[in-house]
């Protein structure tokens, strides 16, 4: 949309062009689903492939992992290709400690 001075009113108005769902936005625009994990999350892995499969989309998931010394960047096959939403964030944060997870635009 855009901001137009209103002469009539003598202020401001918001002019809506168009108006969509959040999700869908979220959707489009994502890059990346990211996940940070540690030698902590092991145990929950086989959840989080569930909730993974459960939410296919086509946006790529990439894993942030840390164990011990070793740190690095592992980008999951396409069967685990997610639709982001805000939803998912929270559910994996549950799952695996708050800010674990973020939709990368």
């Amino acid at each position: 949309g855009t901001i137009e001075k209103d002469d009539y009113r003598d202020g401001w108005q918001l002019v809506v062009n168009k108006v969509e769902n959040i999700d869908i936005i979220k959707e489009k625009y994502a890059k990346s689903f990211d996940i940070s994990l540690n030698n902590q999350h092991i145990e929950l892995f086989e959840k989080l492939s569930t909730i993974l499969k459960q939410n296919q989309g086509q946006c790529p998931v990439r894993l942030y992992y840390q164990v011990k010394q070793s740190r690095g960047v592992m980008l999951l096959n396409s069967e685990y290709s997610i639709a982001p939403n805000q939803q998912l964030v929270e559910t994996i944060n549950i799952l695996l400690g708050n800010n674990t997870s973020r939709i990368n635009y």
